[in-house]
């Protein structure tokens, strides 16, 4: 089994320091037990002024993304939205990203319908949830392009582009970009084995010294 703590060992392991990989702790996942692993697909949206542009034309944005969706991509969706306020999705729009295949949602924002999105059993994860419409208030404006999220320290944010790679969990969520992921697929199992044995070894009754001089600290 991975979970975010051998993730985490594993990044550091290969020299990525923690504000390239951590996503801020803020955002949550809706359910407990919920564990999403997979390519990112990015999305993004801005706060809508009335009058600015047709917000019927802009709007139909949400429904071509359906088509570029692949199989197990988690939509990962930059708000841009400080209001704290305004749920970006609810459980329409999370059954059309698992109908078009995709694994999870994340969001730097607010979702709502929250009880129906757990009785889902779809991995969500985000900041906060409100009742609030996004309609006229809020619009989703491009897909594919790179997002910031924030980063789990004040004041930064990490870079994230389709294609990339989330490990999301109870215990935080980890950003692997692409290009770390041959290195990182490499030492996963590797690091997942090593302490599956120290647990192995331990439930068996083992001396704890023996068992740190053969596999060091963990």
């Amino acid at each position: 089994m991975i979970y975010s703590g051998i993730v985490y060992d594993t990044l550091a392991k290969m020299g990525i320091k923690d504000n390239e990989c951590l996503i801020s702790r803020e955002i949550r996942p809706l359910r407990n037990d919920s564990v999403i692993f997979s390519k990112v697909f990015t999305t993004t949206g801005q706060m809508y002024k009335p009058g600015s542009y047709s917000y019927e034309e802009l709007d139909k944005i949400r429904l071509e993304i359906v088509n570029e969706i692949n199989l197990g991509d988690i939509v990962l969706l930059q708000s841009n939205d400080t209001t704290d306020q305004i749920a970006h999705a609810g459980d329409i729009t999370l059954q059309i990203y698992r109908k078009a295949r995709a694994s999870g949602f994340i969001t730097d924002g607010g979702v709502r319908d929250s009880n129906l999105i757990i009785n889902m059993k779809f991995p969500c994860f985000c900041k906060y949830v409100s009742p609030v419409d996004a309609l006229n208030r809020w619009v989703l404006t491009s897909y594919g392009e790179q997002i910031e999220l924030p980063a789990d320290f004040p004041n930064q944010s990490l870079k994230i582009n389709t294609g990339d790679y989330i490990f999301a969990d109870n215990d935080g969520i980890l950003l692997i970009k692409n290009e770390w992921a041959p290195d990182f697929f490499a030492r996963i199992y590797d690091e997942t084995r090593r302490e599956n044995s120290i647990r192995k070894e331990i439930n068996s009754g083992k001396n704890l010294d023996e068992i740190y001089r053969k596999y060091g600290r963990w």
